[in-house]
């Protein structure tokens, strides 16, 4: 009996050391929780003095919550580089370059007894294969360049034979028209704003605004207003 009762006064003992050595962990706990949020709100307040100190100095009105107003700047301060309405970049818009191009086979109404019979229902009423038509182009481009652009564009015939060797490109028909089909003088030929160039239309670099004339001719040019002997004099 004795030994129950001290077995009960030791686990009592225990019990009450045990809520102590808890109670004492709990109160460290909070001790250093307290004193954790002490320093946070120190650091917060020394960090809004110096963000208040720095807007002071530097004339940027800061906004505070729940207030509509934006940042400003300096008075008789304008930004240095505008940004583009289109593309919205500080880079300037690129301005396109356009050219025009007509392909014409007018002239063989008037040799129709030297043309390739075969051929006659393919002639355009009008006499025109591609109507004026407007192409942007990109630096660098070549005569060349925008007839193989708008042919395969409107899916026209094209045919022509390429010497890279010397930026060559001869053209042999166009819409299933060919050089000889209207005579041994016959062929394709090229104006630009009105004048015949002596060279390929592989070299004749466009600009903006250059208006190509393609041109069947039944006489060497001469029925068109391409004699390069007239045109040279």
């Amino acid at each position: 009996m004795k030994r129950k009762i001290i077995y009960i006064i030791l686990v009592i003992l225990f019990a009450i050391i045990v809520a102590i050595f808890t109670n004492s962990c709990a109160l460290q706990t909070n001790e250093k929780e307290t004193a954790a949020g002490a320093e946070l709100q120190k650091v917060v307040q020394e960090a809004e003095q110096n963000l208040n100190q720095e807007t002071s100095d530097t004339g940027i009105v800061s906004s505070n919550e729940g207030d509509d107003s934006k940042a400003g700047t300096f008075q008789g301060t304008e930004p240095t580089v505008k940004e583009s309405a289109e593309t919205g970049s500080n880079q300037p818009a690129v301005q396109k370059k356009y050219v025009t191009i007509t392909v014409s086979c007018l002239s063989i109404y008037d040799n129709l007894d030297a043309f390739d019979k075969a051929k006659l229902e393919i002639l355009p009423g009008n006499g025109l294969i591609i109507p004026s038509t407007k192409v942007e182009i990109r630096e660098g481009e070549t005569v060349f360049d925008v007839l193989l652009k708008v042919t395969k564009d409107k899916r026209i015939h094209m045919e022509y034979v390429s010497t890279p060797l010397y930026k060559s490109n001869y053209i042999e028909g166009i819409g299933n028209i060919y050089e000889i089909d209207a005579g041994p003088l016959s062929g394709w030929m090229y104006k630009v704003n009105n004048w015949f160039p002596n060279y390929g239309c592989g070299r004749y670099v466009l600009k903006d605004g250059d208006n190509i004339e393609w041109a069947y001719t039944c006489d060497l040019g001469r029925d068109i207003g391409g004699d390069w002997n007239e045109q040279n004099k």
